[in-house]
């Protein structure tokens, strides 16, 4: 990828890592047999991005939740396995919430306000870090240009 530019290089991964394209990718991998594949092909991307400014942001992200269940869980004493036993009852419902549902279950039981409450509290008290602005594909054309495979060997 030497020869390519820095915005060539920026459209290419958005395109390769549009979440639309999952379902693509996943039926074209149904449909390769396993084994070795040779190929020679090129791509024509014809579009437009916009990237936004580069700005600041608070590092939720690093914020390890699942060592914090485990300390929180190895310090409940002895409702600890009833801890566990609950945790396990309701991780499926909990996985299965998508939108408005997960939304109302935090606002329900209190988390969200518990959340926004460790944001402010320990999250703000965190050093910012640098975060790139985000990208955004406008209407793009993939083609794909075969040309014949070269014999191997």
């Amino acid at each position: 990828m030497a020869n390519l530019t820095a915005v060539q290089i920026v459209a290419l991964a958005k395109v390769l890592n549009s979440s639309s394209d999952k379902s693509t990718l996943n039926a074209a991998l149904d449909a390769v047999e396993s084994g070795e594949h040779a190929f020679d092909f090129s791509v024509h991307l014809e579009g437009s991005f916009a990237k936004a400014q580069d700005c600041e942001a608070f590092p939720t992200v690093s914020v390890p939740f699942t060592v914090v269940i485990g300390l929180l869980i190895q310090r409940m004493g002895c409702t600890r396995e009833s801890a566990l036993a609950l945790l396990s009852e309701v991780l499926p419902a909990a996985m299965a919430a998508k939108g408005k549902a997960k939304t109302a279950i935090l606002e329900q039981t209190g988390v969200q306000e518990s959340l926004d409450r460790f944001k402010g509290e320990v999250v703000g008290r965190m050093a910012p870090i640098a975060k790139r602005g985000a990208v955004k594909m406008g209407e793009t054309l993939v083609e794909g240009l075969e040309t014949p495979v070269k014999a191997v060997g």
